[in-house]
């Protein structure tokens, strides 16, 4: 590792212990498992051939008797990989009951994005919300024969439309572009067919249809134009309107807006966004202190996580990063992953264009 202060790595405090429950493993698919047990988190271990869980333990502990599991304790200085995963779980559960939601299903990824839903950075126009989110990752160090566990936390800004994709298609083309599943955060239906791919691009926007999947958290009915078709899709279904959204990337603002707006007004547009980012400074100049505003992205998230209870453990994020040494880089073995002119400016953004 290079020297210096990495300002985006915070050590997590962990128990010498976690309670945790077990059962034995033989090795095969747990998905059809995790599926029956969400949101019960399981992790399969290929060294002690065993499949941990955690979860809230007072809810879940009928669950774990039914399925066979018992209860169990996991060393922390032993068995990094599930450590690494428990702690990564743990910090996304406990910013979940403060607002946040889960974009990332777990385990489809080892990086979880959390977006702060609770507290919209801007809304634009009444069809466009901008939020802080975060991408989190544990990863672990030996340190002097120790094991270290640090939270990699990289701030990003999160787009989303908050109008339905009828709306926006009466006044501008949208074929072709790509549509996301929007499932309440709440539905827990876990045997869904779409309920892993939720937060996630569902495929390109090909037209309406009247009938289509059954969404069974919202009981959606079969009606004009109630379902949307798709190309380059996950799944050969048409998926009810209700959830889905245009996927608010930068490109897909751009278009969209300019199909309602002339592009000055876009261009604004596009440039609170990156002043928001801290790519820009409201002066519309690169901000050449854009890290300074990541650091402190950072360090906000890393001072509310600085003491924690989930799954019946209580863990710490230090407020400050890690130090790393100059000169002394760690041997592999060492470290692994347990796991991106100025324009008059327009205030008015009270209209909805659509």
């Amino acid at each position: 590792m290079d020297g210096g202060i990495f300002t985006n790595l915070f050590e997590i405090r962990l128990p010498a212990s976690l309670a945790v429950h077990s059962k034995a493993w033989d090795g095969s698919s747990i998905r059809e498992l995790s599926t029956l047990l969400y949101p019960i988190n399981l992790y399969g271990d290929d060294t002690s051939q065993r499949i941990f869980a955690h979860g809230d333990p007072e809810i879940d502990i009928e669950v774990y008797a039914s399925e066979g599991f018992l209860a169990d304790t996991v060393d922390t200085q032993e068995n990094p990989q599930y450590v690494g995963r428990f702690a990564a779980d743990a910090v996304a559960h406990f910013l979940e009951t403060r607002g946040f939601i889960l974009s990332q299903r777990p385990y489809t990824t080892y990086r979880r994005e959390l977006v702060n839903v609770a507290k919209p950075l801007h809304k634009f126009y009444g069809s466009l919300e901008v939020y802080q989110s975060y991408n989190i990752q544990v990863m672990y160090l030996n340190f002097d024969r120790s094991l270290r566990y640090l939270l990699m936390i990289a701030p990003r800004l999160r787009h989303e439309f908050v109008i339905p994709v009828e709306r926006i298609t009466t006044r501008v083309d949208c074929t072709g572009r790509f549509l996301k599943l929007t499932c309440p955060a709440e539905c827990n239906i876990s045997n869904c067919m779409l309920h892993e791919w939720r937060g996630k691009i569902a495929g390109r926007f090909k037209g309406f249809v009247n009938s289509g999947f059954y969404c069974e958290y919202l009981k959606t009915r079969n009606s004009l134009q109630s379902h949307v078709a798709l190309f380059d899709a996950r799944l050969d279904l048409d998926i009810p309107a209700q959830i889905c959204h245009l996927e608010a990337s930068l490109s897909n603002i751009r278009y969209i807006f300019e199909g309602v707006f002339d592009r000055g007004k876009v261009n604004d547009l596009i440039g609170r966004i990156r002043v928001l980012s801290g790519d820009l400074l409201d002066s519309r100049r690169v901000n050449l202190e854009v890290g300074r505003k990541r650091f402190e992205d950072c360090q906000s998230l890393a001072l509310e996580l600085s003491q924690l209870d989930a799954f019946g453990t209580t863990l710490e994020v230090t407020a400050q990063p890690i130090r790393a040494i100059e000169g002394v880089p760690l041997p592999e073995q060492d470290y692994s992953f347990a796991i991106e002119e100025e324009e008059e400016v327009d205030d008015n953004f009270g209209d909805v264009p659509f």
